[in-house]
């Protein structure tokens, strides 16, 4: 997804996460690629807080449609998370989408507050 970001949405961009499952593998790998630190809601993730230099676009992975749309003002499906052993999880099954947004409705406080998420 980062790598189809025009230069000016990949000048200040970030990637939101929906679980800690996700929030590990970018931690994990992200560095590799490059990645920025993953922005995360669920569990012990939440107490980092968002970033002190919001992004301007974000990557959103484990979230609806309808969740993006509260939230931002731009949002388009950017792809799908699959995996080539057709395994079922819940990435694949529960929200599979893959968004790119910009706009946010809300201060980061915001959002903060209200999306926050245990489980």
């Amino acid at each position: 997804m980062r790598d189809g970001l025009a230069a000016r949405e990949r000048a200040s961009y970030g990637v939101l996460v929906g679980n800690y499952g996700e929030e590990g593998a970018l931690e994990t790998f992200g560095p590799a690629y490059e990645l920025p630190e993953p922005i995360s809601l669920t569990n012990s993730a939440w107490y980092w807080s968002y970033p002190k230099h919001p992004p301007q676009t974000v990557i959103v992975v484990g979230s609806s449609a309808q969740d993006v749309a509260q939230v931002f003002t731009t949002c388009r499906l950017a792809g799908h998370n699959a995996n080539s052993q057709g395994v079922r999880n819940e990435e694949s099954q529960h929200h599979p989408d893959i968004f790119v947004c910009s706009g946010q409705k809300m201060p980061p406080s915001s959002i903060w507050k209200k999306y926050r998420s245990f489980g």
